[in-house]
């Protein structure tokens, strides 16, 4: 009996990377803390600009500035991902990026993504560029028993706050890091409440080690992310921190 060959694909402009290759970081190291402490709620603010856009509230619509790369025109970085700049500037230090992991249209299909932070001491995940290093963390799709709620569970460290500030100023913490399992759990369109969003997520924190089982730890979403619907440019995204008393500051 002969072999069976996969048919060649022509679709695709670029080979999926091998299974055992590892993804590149798409900057050498992040901000290890937010230059101002985060607003409940932050709104995407667009410009006439291919490139950047803001991310802020709504007394102050340039808190944060962001920068897009589709990996297209061999400018910058060769794969689509969003930069968070540590101030309104797009030349500020970069605070976390996201992205595809490869240049490959398998990663896109396949909801993968990439997201890289300030490391700390006793993470393992991490891509040293000379003196520079940055953490890499993975998040993918997954699909619910029920067949039809999408998640995408991620882990993160975290630093536990040891007394909170009520007039605005950035929290006291103890220095303790330590793993947290997260998922963002699409919402179902009968239950979003804002119908100006069309579509929206929200955060759910898992019980350790259980991110791949989607054993959530309490039914109270920590946050919550809504989109309009697609070429939107008035206020099109929107993330509100809901779980304020029980936060955790990201590193």
């Amino acid at each position: 009996m002969e072999p069976k060959h996969s048919p060649p694909s022509s679709s695709l402009p670029d080979d999926p990377p091998p299974p055992y290759s590892t993804p590149k970081p798409f900057v050498q190291e992040c901000a290890d803390s937010s230059y101002v402490p985060l607003p409940k709620t932050l709104i995407a603010h667009y410009q006439l600009s291919y490139r950047n856009f803001y991310l802020g509230d709504e007394s102050n619509k340039k808190i944060f500035a962001a920068s897009f790369y589709a990996g297209v025109t061999g400018v910058g970085i060769n794969r689509f991902c969003i930069l968070i700049h540590n101030g309104p500037s797009a030349k500020d230090k970069v605070l976390a990026a996201a992205g595809e992991p490869y240049k490959s249209n398998s990663t896109a299909l396949q909801f993968k993504s990439l997201i890289n932070l300030s490391p700390v001491l006793i993470q393992e995940n991490i891509v040293k560029t000379g003196d520079s290093t940055v953490a890499m963390e993975d998040m993918s799709a997954l699909l619910l028993e029920n067949g039809r709620t999408v998640t995408f569970p991620f882990s993160i460290f975290t630093e536990r706050i040891s007394t909170a500030d009520t007039k605005g100023k950035q929290e006291d913490t103890n220095g303790d890091f330590h793993q947290e399992h997260f998922e963002w759990r699409m919402t179902a369109k009968d239950e979003i409440l804002d119908k100006n969003y069309a579509h929206e997520y929200k955060l759910f924190r898992l019980q350790p080690p259980a991110a791949i089982c989607s054993s959530v730890a309490s039914d109270k979403a920590v946050a919550i992310t809504s989109f309009k619907r697609l070429m939107s440019l008035t206020k099109p995204f929107r993330m509100m921190f809901v779980d304020v008393e029980a936060q955790y500051c990201p590193k």
